[in-house]
Order: C-alpha cells, then structure tokens, then sequence
C-alpha cells in the first residue's frame, strides 16, 4: 500500500470524524409554545346612555325613617321618557371639555388623581355640572328620574331597595371603602335599566331644588331657600344605611366630593323604537 494512499485514507477519516462531531449534540431550536395573551380589560364606552321609558313610577321613602324622613311620604309621579348616563362623568371626560370649551371651572376638581381618568370626576360645583351638561348637548337630570332611573323595576312595578334588588350583596357597590374606583367597576351596583354605580362611589348634582314632596308631615327649615337635591350615596357611606330615595341638599356652590352624570330627553323616534325594550 503506497504512502499516499495511506495518507488519503486517513484524511478521509479526518473529514469524517469532523463532519459527525459538528452534527453531535447540535439539535434543531424547539419551537416556543404560543403565551396566552393577557386578558383585555373591558373596553367601557362612558358615553353609553340607558333608556328610560315613559310612565308612573314611585320615589320617596317613609316618614318614619329618619335617613328618608324628609323624603317623604313615597308617592307617584309621571316621567316622560329620557336617556341617563350609563355612567357618572370621568376625570377625561371632565378634561376634554375644559380644553375644548375652554369654560373656567370654579371646584377644586382638579385634586382628583389625573392618572385615574376612568374614576369619576368629583369636587365639581353645580354650575360647573351644568356647563358641563350644555357643552354634551344633554342636560342634568331631575331628582326623580335620577330615583326611577335608580331604583323603579319594569317588571314588578315597584320600586327596589337597592339597585340591583331587595337584597344586600357585600360588595356589590362602592359604599363605605373609602376609596374611589372606576366607573363600571362594581359589576354589582347595575339598575334596572341598566345604570351603573347608582348607590355607590361620589354624590351626584341633580338639577331639582330641595323642597318637601306633597303631602309630607316632615318639617326641614332648608325646603325652600334654593338648595340642589344630591343623590346617591358614595365611597364614604354604608349603603345598608342609607336608602336611594333619601335625598341630600347643598348650596350649588357645594362641591367635596359630589359629581354627575347627564340625561336628555327621548325623541318620539325614541320611542317607538325602544318601547318593547324592557318587555
């Protein structure tokens, strides 16, 4: 056998041993399993409005409760058909109309934590409210279709104790926490119609004046000297406590932490295309 074929051989065997060493322990990357997405938080269109339809409904309370007392007595009224706020105004919306407006508010609203602009807007004065409302091209709703809108149910024709029915659930709304929260975020504080965060989280301006429903036996030396009616309870307030159809009084000048949402008035289109809606 000649040296150069001996030569060659062991070369090849080189080449190959090289070639087999570069494949060993060399494995193609798996492919990375998929991570499930984090779950979107849900999208809220805070300028949903529910409808309230036409008809008799009952607000008040009894004379013999003393949170409700100057409420009273529970009696009828008879509402035209409207549409309210899904949800009370927020720190963004707020915001947007000062700078499109450029309308010079007078509350201290500007506390309010400008990282949060999904918590609703507080420390809001009524004329502020008001302007608020024109700018929206909607209007502040009356006490009483803020209660019918609260608290009137459809179905039964009566009026609830709390918005979401007759009996407390723990948690269902922000009363009593002290600490605010978005709007929509206590799943359990939804009326009849559909509104949300009627018992709890801030006060909210109603465009009525604080005087004594008919035929009350209840006496208040503020009825009658041009105080706005509040309603609702809030973040500070045990809502086991303190029923919807008790009503609060501040000069429009009040503002710690009271807010808003809007109404306006249906259409007649309005209507007739929702008066099945609850049906």
């Amino acid at each position: 056998m000649s040296k150069q074929f001996v030569w060659f051989f062991m070369l090849l065997l080189t080449v190959v041993f090289l070639l087999l060493s570069a494949g060993c322990g060399t494995q193609p990357e798996p492919t990375p399993e998929p991570t499930p997405a984090e779950p979107a938080e849900p999208v809220i269109d805070y300028n949903e409005m529910v409808f309230v339809p036409a008809g008799k409904c009952i607000i008040g309370g009894p004379f013999e409760d003393a949170v409700t007392k100057t409420s009273s007595p529970a009696h009828e009224v008879n509402l035209k058909a409207f549409w309210l706020d899904k949800y009370e105004v927020t720190y963004e919306q707020f915001l947007q109309f000062v700078a499109d407006s450029g309308y010079a508010t007078k509350g201290n609203w500007r506390v309010c934590d400008p990282n949060k602009p999904l918590h609703p807007i507080y420390n809001v004065i009524y004329s502020d409210a008001e302007a608020y409302a024109k700018w929206a091209k909607k209007r502040l709703p009356s006490q009483e279709e803020w209660e019918k809108a609260a608290l009137w149910d459809e179905k039964t024709q009566k009026p609830r104790k709390f918005p979401w029915g007759d009996e407390w659930i723990d948690s269902a709304a922000n009363s009593g926490s002290r600490v605010l929260m978005n709007i929509g975020e206590s799943k359990g504080d939804v009326s009849f119609y559909g509104a949300h965060d009627m018992l709890g989280n801030i006060f909210e301006w109603t465009s009525s004046y604080y005087d004594p429903y008919p035929g009350t036996k209840a006496k208040d030396r503020n009825y009658g000297i041009k105080l706005m009616v509040v309603k609702g309870a809030s973040l500070y307030i045990d809502g086991t406590k303190y029923p919807l159809a008790a009503r609060a009084a501040f000069p429009n000048n009040y503002q710690l932490g009271v807010g808003f949402r809007c109404a306006k008035d249906a259409t007649p289109e309005d209507e007739a295309k929702y008066k099945d809606l609850y049906k």
